[in-house]
């Protein structure tokens, strides 16, 4: 099979073109302007882009990526132009008989989608409509920030006005795409009667996907979590890093980067230290020897306690006789913080401070013994029993 034919197989439009310009005849004039004008147009094409991206800057653009955009499809747009340009002082073609064959292949059905057929201006219209509002999205999410700050002031939850930000992205993004597949001419009724039937055969495939994206928008318009806040997870405390749509990312005590599925926050029990002001208890145990006085050991207790920092206003520090041990009596001592990060440190502290008003008070800390008691016989018996000679 010839090329040609292979083309004319998969993609009549450029065959149709070849076929085209196959029979023109190029002049000694023609090919030494094409020659000329074909490195100027690519020489010429960052220059000009980067003319675009400062005349939109001046006029109040400042989304980078959007700026790139037009770069890029400016300087794709001056090497078209100047190519046709060249092509038609060359008298290979006419401008109009170039453009008509660019706009063949742009136009050319590569698939179908909801009896609609796609081709390469309808993947362009949707990528420029994303694009927009990609840039809308930032500009409304700067609009409703500086008016937020502007009314409340300090008083702006950072982390509240995140997750709005977070939701009006993505809220923005879907009814971009569905402008972008209405104008490319996509039915989207008929597109979501047969995603519809799609949707139900990959449904069990993606059901964690599906379930984490819906716990997602959940959490995300409920705000108990927010990003900040310092959570209890499975028995360890977190803080929460950055919320997403799918999972959220939080940085333990031991300062590791954890990814959570947002369903696990949504349908299982998670306890927010920050949600109401909330505070954490830290537990130290410690055992005495029983010979110990009772009432100084709860004393110098509770008075090790007081000295440690950032301790909530209440509860006061407690003091409990926790339990009669095998070989010393222990004692529970409670404080509550209102900084759930600092528990490490804070729990830290208070077995230091434990430690050394025991050193001050003469207070034993007690370790594990075992006392032996032998009976009159067996200790008669050890008595005669003589070292071999």
């Amino acid at each position: 099979m010839t090329l040609m034919n292979l083309l004319s197989t998969w993609w009549p439009a450029s065959a149709e073109v070849l076929m085209t310009l196959s029979g023109i005849e190029f002049t000694i004039g023609g090919l030494a302007l094409i020659g000329i004008m074909a490195p100027l147009a690519l020489l010429s094409r960052k220059p000009m882009g980067r003319l675009a991206i400062r005349i939109a800057r001046k006029r109040g653009l400042d989304d980078e990526r959007l700026l790139a955009f037009i770069g890029d499809l400016t300087g794709v747009i001056v090497v078209l132009v100047m190519m046709g340009a060249a092509l038609d002082l060359g008298q290979v073609i006419t401008f109009r008989q170039f453009t008509d064959a660019i706009f063949r292949l742009l136009n050319f059905s590569l698939f179908q989608i909801a009896n609609t057929p796609i081709s390469l201006t309808t993947i362009a219209t949707v990528a420029v409509v994303m694009v927009v509002a990609s840039w809308l999205s930032r500009a409304i999410q700067s609009a409703v920030r500086k008016t937020t700050v502007l009314r409340l002031g300090d008083k702006v939850n950072s982390a509240t006005l995140k997750a709005i930000e977070r939701l009006i992205h993505y809220l923005v993004l879907m009814l971009g795409l569905g402008v972008g597949l209405q104008t490319a001419g996509v039915n989207l009724s008929a597109l979501f009667a047969a995603g519809a039937v799609f949707a139900v055969g990959i449904g069990f495939a993606m059901q964690n996907i599906a379930q984490n994206f819906v716990s997602g928008v959940i959490v995300l318009a409920e705000q108990v979590i927010r990003p900040g806040d310092i959570l209890e997870v499975d028995g360890h405390v977190v803080r929460v890093e950055e919320m997403g749509i799918r999972s959220t990312v939080v940085r333990t005590l031991n300062e590791e980067f954890l990814i959570l599925p947002n369903s696990h926050l949504a349908q299982n029990t998670v306890k927010n230290f920050s949600l109401k002001k909330g505070t954490l208890r830290i537990r130290v145990t410690v055992g005495v020897a029983y010979e110990s006085d009772m009432k100084q050991v709860e004393a110098v207790l509770l008075a090790a306690a007081e000295t440690i920092g950032d301790q909530a206003d209440s509860p006061s520090p407690r003091v409990l006789l926790d339990a009669f041990g095998d070989s010393s009596v222990n004692y529970e001592v409670s404080i509550w913080i209102k900084t759930p990060w600092d528990l490490r440190t804070r729990a830290s502290e208070l077995r230091q401070a434990i430690w050394w008003h025991f050193k001050a008070a003469d207070i034993t800390i007690s370790f594990p013994q075992l006392d032996v008691h032998l009976g009159a016989p067996t200790g008669e018996a050890l008595r005669l029993i003589k070292p071999e000679q």
